[in-house]
Parts: C-alpha cells; structure tokens; sequence
C-alpha cells in the first residue's frame, strides 16, 4: 500500500525529507485502517465459485484479522458455503 502511494508521488513534487514525511503523515494518518473483526468473515459469502476459490479468498481474509479463534474461523467458513 505504502509503495503503490509512493509512487503515485509526482516526480520533482518533493523537495526534501520533511516534505515527504508531511506528505506521508498526512496520508495515512487520515486514512487511518481500521481494526478487522470476525464480522468481516461472517458475511464472507461463497458467490457461484469453486470451493478451492472460495477458500483462497476466505483464507486471504483470515489473515487480516487479529486474534481470530478457530471456532469462530470454522464457523464463518461452514456459514458462507
């Protein structure tokens, strides 16, 4: 995320460390990500895919969410076959 905003930059914008550090500050202070909860794989829904898609899919989503239990993990993937 941070490499895809540094290089939408425009060349010669920057003209030193402070300016790029504002820049970025700005940036991702304000936009600030919010926590991931077991919410976001409870809607997780399979949407005509094969099961081994879906599971790379819902699989991506578990990782982004910290401290996920197992049975809510197996639960949210039983619920969105």
């Amino acid at each position: 995320i941070t490499l895809s905003w540094f290089k939408s930059i425009p060349p010669g914008s920057i003209s030193d460390w402070r300016a790029l550090s504002r820049r970025f500050t700005t940036h991702f202070v304000n936009n600030k990500r919010r926590i991931k909860t077991s919410r976001e794989l409870m809607v997780l829904r399979q949407k005509g895919e094969s099961l081994r898609e879906y599971t790379i899919r819902f699989d991506a989503k578990t990782v982004t969410i910290p401290n996920l239990q197992q049975e809510v993990d197996v639960l949210a993937l039983m619920s969105g076959l």
